[in-house]
């Protein structure tokens, strides 16, 4: 099951807000009840490209290619 987009930035935020809390990887997954691992994939995802959604869900409402049509 994905996490929800909500639940990923809680998890962002609870470890990286400047105001605190700035909590850690594993009272992060108890809190939002999701492994630590998890916790630590959607920081560093959003370290890297300050985005949270989830790329599945992108390639689905990605614009059809254009066929390339040959002459005859």
């Amino acid at each position: 099951m994905a996490l929800p987009l909500n639940k990923r930035y809680e998890i962002v935020f609870l470890h990286e807000h400047e105001a605190d809390p700035k909590w850690g990887y594993e009272k992060i997954a108890s809190h939002i009840h999701c492994s630590k691992s998890t916790v630590i994939y959607w920081v560093k995802k959003y370290k890297q490209d300050k985005d949270l959604t989830d790329e599945q869900s992108q390639a689905n409402h990605a614009k059809p290619l254009k066929h390339k049509t040959s002459e005859l």
